[in-house]
């Protein structure tokens, strides 16, 4: 079953965009290697931040799947690679025709997007799809260690960069 990833303006967590996704034990059993994700931003709350998104309002603007998933902090955090990483070209709005696209159950309608972690069916995850104006697969090369020293390397040599709210540039020593 696919799962939203909400990435925040400002976060405590270490996030790479479309690298890897720091995130709470809590979602363990939500983010496991190989499921598909849609990545989600809330409402901006911080303006300068509007040129580093697709749109201020809340939308999607991702897809990717998990790769590889390790513990840190003595097991109270995971980090998750992110693989097969494709950018919208332009934002998916977390609405059509005044609806919400997630199906909210009646016991979360007053803290749903709250959540940083959400699973959502099959019929949710293709209407975000059909709504998206998909960009190319994007091929990161992240290498996660099994320390509680909260490191990785991550590195990307000589591909094309997408606008998506984050600019990736080369980086000359790899």
């Amino acid at each position: 079953m696919p799962t939203v990833i909400v990435e925040n303006d400002i976060s405590q967590w270490d996030d790479l965009t479309g690298e890897v996704y720091h995130f709470p034990k809590r979602y363990k059993e939500l983010l496991l290697t190989g499921e598909k994700v849609i990545y989600y931003k809330g409402r901006m709350k911080d303006k300068n931040f509007e040129t580093h998104r697709l749109s201020k309002f809340p939308h999607y603007f991702v897809i990717a799947e998990i790769g590889d998933v390790i513990s840190i902090n003595n097991d109270k955090e995971l980090l998750a690679e992110i693989i097969n990483f494709r950018p919208f070209e332009k934002a998916v709005d977390f609405q059509k025709d005044n609806e919400y696209l997630e199906k909210i159950p009646k016991s979360k309608e007053t803290n749903y997007w709250r959540d940083g972690v959400r699973k959502i069916d099959e019929d949710t995850y293709n209407a975000i799809l059909q709504l998206a104006n998909l960009g190319p697969v994007l091929e990161t090369k992240t290498v996660l260690s099994n320390s509680d020293n909260q490191s990785f390397e991550s590195g990307v040599e000589g591909r094309a960069s997408a606008y998506t709210g984050t600019r990736y540039e080369r980086d000359q020593e790899l």
